[in-house]
């Protein structure tokens, strides 16, 4: 049954829980720009033939959007 200790245990540990999703999520920010910088480098490779219609243009198109989002916010 559930009582109110298990309401402090569960207060105690989600600390420690967020600051590991927190950690985590700083990870791959880190990772994302390297990752992206590989997958760049392999379309240069493969002459936009295969990688660039399905890997390159469609972040681009990402990016475009999210900058378009920003200055409609402004």
């Amino acid at each position: 049954m559930y009582v109110l200790e298990d309401d402090h245990l569960f207060c105690s540990k989600l600390p420690a829980a967020l600051k590991l999703v927190e950690d985590i999520t700083q990870q791959g920010k880190a990772t994302l720009p390297h990752l992206e910088a590989l997958v760049i480098n392999l379309a240069r490779d493969d002459s936009l033939e295969v990688l660039g219609p399905h890997l390159i243009l469609p972040l681009i198109q990402q990016r475009l959007d999210d900058m378009q989002a920003d200055a409609v916010c402004l």
